[in-house]
């Protein structure tokens, strides 16, 4: 199947009413987007949610969150625009933390900082990349990494435990520092980094997590799989407060059984936010709080207010 790409924009500012109307007409926020090539707005019922989709006390201006790094030439064309100019003209730094909190997965950040992991990211062939390990710098004064967070052009922050990584984006200070930032700066997060930039979000864990949590709640689902079923532990927890949406990566992804599209539909519903399942050919672009999905591939969109309307009408039809 070729790929192409697929853009969604929350912004009406610049778009022609024939193009509203094919926009009204063509996008549902609980619908099933797959390939085509289209530049079009939100309608109106999520537009209000889209284009408040950071919490101004701890924003940063431009995020590109993806489930695999930057997999196609869609995102790679979005980072270079977020960036506003040359990869090669541009400092990164790599957060790794979020890999310790799975049992020997600390090599695995090894293999992501060499750009043997996931899509491409660090590999990009940036002017300069430095390592920010979060869990150090508490024992740091800030003196000595403050500034080089400033001086970045991009934060990279890499997957694996979402709320570990939360918890240590808040423990560190690095949360409470990103308001202050140039807003040229640019956050990139992969799948749990991407998690994470969320004010909520919810994780599932096959058994329970090891370390200090930051957890909302925690309850016991079961998922269908094609090998039958599976209990997973979900949690719901703080992030950084970056958006007011939450993500789910890896949509239908064979090594993710429990974010197929089915199971995604029933891990959103324990969030009262809007919640993008995206797969691994798709990423989340805000400027500003607008949101754009940049896609190669596929993704869904889960609004509790469409949820809430579905409820109640099933609630009226049985009752």
């Amino acid at each position: 199947m070729n790929r192409r790409t697929f853009i969604v924009s929350a912004s009406v500012a610049t778009l022609s009413p024939a193009r509203l109307l094919r926009a009204s007409a063509a996008f549902e926020p609980a619908t099933f987007h797959s390939g085509g090539h289209y530049v079009h707005a939100a309608t109106k019922q999520v537009e209000d949610t889209l284009t408040t989709g950071q919490d101004s006390r701890n924003a940063m201006t431009k995020l590109l969150l993806t489930s695999s790094g930057v997999s196609n030439k869609a995102i790679h064309n979005a980072l270079v625009e977020l960036l506003g100019k040359p990869i090669a003209d541009c400092r990164a730094l790599f957060i790794p933390t979020g890999m310790y909190a799975f049992p020997r997965d600390a090599a695995a950040a090894w293999q992501a900082f060499s750009g043997k992991a996931g899509g491409p990211l660090c590999d990009l062939g940036w002017k300069s990349l430095g390592v920010l390990e979060l869990t150090s710098l508490p024992s740091l004064d800030q003196k000595d990494w403050v500034p080089m967070v400033e001086e970045a052009d991009a934060l990279l922050v890499w997957g694996a435990d979402p709320v570990y990584l939360s918890h240590w984006m808040r423990q560190s200070g690095l949360t409470s520092l990103l308001p202050s930032l140039r807003r040229e700066v640019v956050y990139v997060g992969v799948s749990a980094g991407s998690m994470a930039a969320s004010t909520t979000f919810a994780e599932t864990y096959t058994s329970p997590p090891s370390g200090s949590r930051d957890v909302l709640t925690s309850e016991t689902v079961v998922f269908s799989t094609p090998q039958g079923e599976v209990g997973r532990l979900l949690v719901t927890a703080h992030g950084a407060g970056m958006t007011n949406f939450a993500l789910i990566p890896h949509l239908d992804n064979e090594k993710h059984p429990d974010a197929s599209l089915v199971n995604a539909k029933q891990w959103a519903a324990k969030l009262s936010v809007p919640v993008y399942a995206i797969d691994d050919q798709t990423a989340i672009k805000v400027i500003d709080g607008n949101v754009e999905v940049v896609s190669e591939g596929h993704w869904k969109l889960f609004d509790p207010r469409v949820r809430k309307a579905d409820d109640a009408a099933e609630s009226v039809s049985g009752g």
